[in-house]
């Protein structure tokens, strides 16, 4: 096998452009003038790794820099990222006769393989179900679920062993959930078993049977709590409870145990597709995750995760991403309008699989930003992963392996949410550039003067660079005297006191200011002196002129 060193592929590929607004001519360029603006190249730049399979690509998984890639042929191929240049063949022909793998399962860490099987025929043998560690190349038969399609697997995220998997849960085709541990003693399997134990602990379906097609549970971090989510083709299931003995087995039957005998609940949606999918975004590893995607027909069910604000759901801000239909590649490409057949999340985007391309969506506002057509020398494509440890993003098709780097995915992120109006979390984006911040803080500031918050809003643009002279007359065509004195007082504070001139100009404008809305009072009530608001005036005005430094210059 030739090396698996990463290339760069030229291929069809295309990034929405997103321009710099042009500068404003009532904005000063003073202070931005050192900027210097690049294209830092599309968000997701694709290499295609330099691997020639022995045949069609069935499954392929990673995690922990641990890849293994089954074949048409009956081999599996274990690759250790680290050591590229030596893989690992493992055949699993005499295991496979008359059967197929409906499905490969690689534990967070790279340790644990499962391999499901099925029969090619009803007539043939039952399900079966294998175990392979990652020290290993002889597979070990799970005989406990022998009968069983195992459809999903919810890994244990605390286990530290890399000798045997904790407890973990197996869904099923049928819609039941087991309990188990699985792992090697040494080189010697467990009590003559593969399991350690096992156990159902829940039947999801009853009398409908559905398919398990996501399984995935954690531990509430500073508490005893745990959270499963279960979905079906149609369906997601959230189950949430206290474990109070660690030490107990099955540990997660005492969260089910409160759900067997109350009313079925679950969120469901229309889906006429053979699979749903699921997939969570970590932001740090260990941690609990941060959000949650489920594709079915209908979109993505999207959602941040937050076990403090519902005891009977994790799930907080609910939305339904729906698919991109257009293309960035122009007229010429027809629309790919059905849903994808996978999707990996990053912190601010989803990319879409489908057969012959990858698309880019932003989580924010759901624009499509990134599209890569694939040929049809590689085939059709056929899934696409992330590494949970390392986090890098790999798709496949029948023929060939490709992986995706993440490039500055956040660059445009404040731009998004300046548009839906969360101006702080924009200005968390900016990284410190005062450009970008500037625009921020003129967008909020517009923002305000529309919404009638003039003194809130002449605060802001004090802090722009926007022009003295505009803002200056916003405010006086509006006739708010009192916000264009908030904002001529905001500017004196900025100013140096080598500058003079303005300082001139703000102090005398400032001074008319208060002397003509003075003057108002005083014709408009004879007792002037002892009217509140002629009092509160002469209050600020006297408290301007007490200002200091920079007045003595004037």
């Amino acid at each position: 096998m030739t090396s698996m060193f990463d290339q760069y592929e030229q291929a069809s590929q295309r990034s929405k452009q997103v321009h710099m607004p042009p500068i404003r001519p009532d904005i000063s360029t003073a202070g931005f003038i050192q900027m210097k603006f690049q294209d830092d190249g599309p968000i997701f730049i694709k290499q295609k790794v330099n691997f020639l399979p022995s045949d069609k690509i069935l499954h392929f998984v990673v995690n922990n820099n641990i890849i293994v890639i089954a074949m048409a042929n009956n081999i599996l191929l274990r690759i250790d990222m680290k050591q590229p240049d030596s893989p690992e063949e493992i055949d699993i022909s005499k295991y496979a006769i008359n059967m197929d793998m409906s499905g490969m399962f690689l534990d967070p860490f790279g340790n644990h393989l499962l391999i499901a099987l099925v029969s090619k025929s009803q007539d043939n043998p039952p399900p079966e179900l294998f175990y392979l560690h990652r020290k290993s190349t002889k597979l070990k038969q799970a005989s406990k679920f022998k009968g069983h399609e195992i459809t999903a697997v919810g890994w244990n995220f605390s286990n530290s062993s890399d000798t045997t998997t904790g407890p973990i849960l197996l869904g099923t085709s049928k819609g039941l959930i087991f309990e188990t541990e699985i792992g090697l003693d040494g080189d010697k399997i467990f009590n003559t078993s593969l399991e350690q134990y096992w156990r159902q602990v829940f039947d999801i379906g009853k009398d409908s049977k559905p398919p398990i097609t996501g399984l995935e549970f954690h531990k509430i971090p500073s508490t005893d709590k745990y959270v499963i989510i279960v979905t079906t083709l149609m369906r997601i299931y959230q189950y949430i409870g206290a474990v109070q003995n660690p030490e107990e087995k099955p540990l997660l039957q005492q969260i089910f145990n409160k759900y067997l005998n109350v009313q079925e609940s679950f969120n469901e949606v229309i889906n006429h597709l053979s699979y749903s999918k699921i997939q969570f975004y970590y932001p740090t590893l260990g941690s609990l995750p941060k959000s949650f995607g489920w594709l079915t027909e209908t979109g993505i069910l999207y959602a941040q995760i937050d076990p403090k604000i519902d005891p009977k759901s994790v799930l907080t801000n609910q939305q339904m991403l729906i698919f991109p239909e257009a293309s960035l590649m122009g007229s010429n490409i027809s629309k790919t309008t059905s849903a994808p057949l996978s999707f990996v999340f990053t912190e601010f985007h989803a990319l879409l699989l489908y057969t012959d391309r990858v698309k880019g969506m932003s989580l924010l506002n759901q624009d499509l930003i990134f599209e890569d057509i694939y040929n049809d020398a590689v085939g059709k494509l056929l899934n696409i992963t992330k590494d949970y440890v390392t986090r890098s993003i790999w798709a496949y098709s029948e023929k060939a392996v490709f992986k995706y780097k993440v490039n500055k995915e956040d660059r445009n992120v404040w731009q998004v949410y300046v548009d839906k109006g969360e101006f702080e979390l924009a200005k968390q984006y900016c990284k410190d550039n005062p450009a970008h911040i500037d625009q921020v803080l003129v967008k909020q500031a517009e923002m305000l003067f529309k919404n009638k918050e003039y003194e809130k809003s002449a605060l802001i643009y004090a802090d722009t660079h926007s022009s003295f002279e505009e803002i200056s007359l916003k405010f006086l065509q509006e006739w708010q005297i009192e916000a264009l004195k908030t904002f001529l007082k905001k500017k004196l504070e900025g100013l140096k006191t080598q500058d003079k001139t303005q300082i001139t100009m703000i102090v005398v404008w400032v001074i008319e200011l208060f002397m003509n809305q003075m003057g108002v009072l005083r014709s408009n009530n004879t007792s002037y002196l002892h009217d509140s608001q002629y009092l509160e005036l002469q209050k600020q005005f006297d408290s301007f002129l007490a200002i200091p430094k920079k007045l003595r210059n004037v």
